[in-house]
């Protein structure tokens, strides 16, 4: 199967229409029947059930729209990937970000890199490090700057030098506020709001030592809806210090004791060619900060 069959694929499983999808193409009916055809017998199964009114997805047909579409995304990451190669250096540099405060200085090194090659973008997700780690592995992320405990066992990594204090934002009536920190009995049967990257790495297993949160109401990906959760009185949150403005709320931050900290890594996948963008970034990294 080739990318131009996918393209013809994904235009009749998004218009659920023959007549539409060959109009959108620039193709003859007959030539798009004839490819879907032809891919249907390379699969050996039905990608489509022809109704009335509209043509619906097969159950193997809606596991192939899932991979023709990454397929297709990175057909075009890797056009713009080999496009960046020449005497100016450009392109666009994908990036997954756990939450940090620390982004901010992670800016500041981007800006400087974007002043000196003004055709250097980026694109910025935010997620766990599951989740960009399994990205970076699919090719849909240049680089990740996550929090340790991580496994980069398959990753190139360099550390930052940027080190988060793990804590709870609670209601600011909480007893734990007076007591300025919070232990893991102190927690152990409090209703709590625990970020899928802490739940998928088993963060807290060892802070908690033979412990375990008994109330875990909710996790979250993005901290900021849980700490409004927390504003009026429903449970605390794991996060790390500074990264909500408690300011001016009706929650305050509280550190962890026995304290918890996480480093925070810049990793990329081992044995890559990275683009003239993404090894300009890389090299900006490598470089003592400036001041």
């Amino acid at each position: 199967m080739d990318l131009r069959v996918l393209e013809y694929f994904l235009e009749i499983a998004d218009t659920g229409n023959m007549t539409r999808a060959a109009e959108n193409l620039h193709t003859s009916q007959s030539n798009l029947s004839r490819q879907l055809r032809d891919l249907e017998r390379e699969l050996a199964c039905s990608l489509f059930v022809r109704g009335k009114r509209r043509m619906e997805l097969t159950g193997e047909g809606v596991v192939l729209e899932r991979r023709a579409r990454e397929m297709m995304q990175i057909a075009a990451l890797a056009r713009e990937d080999i496009a960046s190669f020449g005497d100016e250096v450009s392109g666009t540099v994908r990036i997954g970000a756990v939450e940090t405060k620390f982004m901010r200085d992670v800016g500041k090194r981007m800006k400087e890199l974007a002043d000196r090659y003004p055709k250097i973008d980026y694109d910025i997700f935010s997620g766990s490090n599951a989740e960009i780690i399994e990205r970076i592995d699919r090719g849909l992320l240049d680089f990740g700057i996550v929090v340790a405990p991580v496994d980069t066992t398959q990753l190139d990594n360099l550390a930052l030098g940027m080190r988060e204090r793990f804590g709870l934002i609670v209601p600011r009536d909480s007893p734990l506020v007076s007591k300025r920190c919070a232990e893991p009995e102190d927690v152990e049967h409090t209703p709590v709001w625990v970020a899928h990257q802490q739940m998928e790495g088993n963060v807290l297993s060892s802070w908690l030592g033979n412990r375990r949160l008994a109330d875990v109401v909710g996790s979250f990906n993005l901290v900021n809806t849980p700490a409004m959760m927390a504003d009026v009185g429903y449970g605390a949150v794991f996060t790390f210090e500074g990264l909500v403005n408690t300011e001016g709320t009706e929650t305050a931050f509280v550190p962890l004791a026995p304290r918890m900290i996480g480093e925070l890594y810049l990793v990329w996948k081992k044995g890559v060619t990275l683009s003239s963008a993404a090894d300009a970034f890389l090299s900006e990294f490598k470089l003592p900060a400036s001041s």
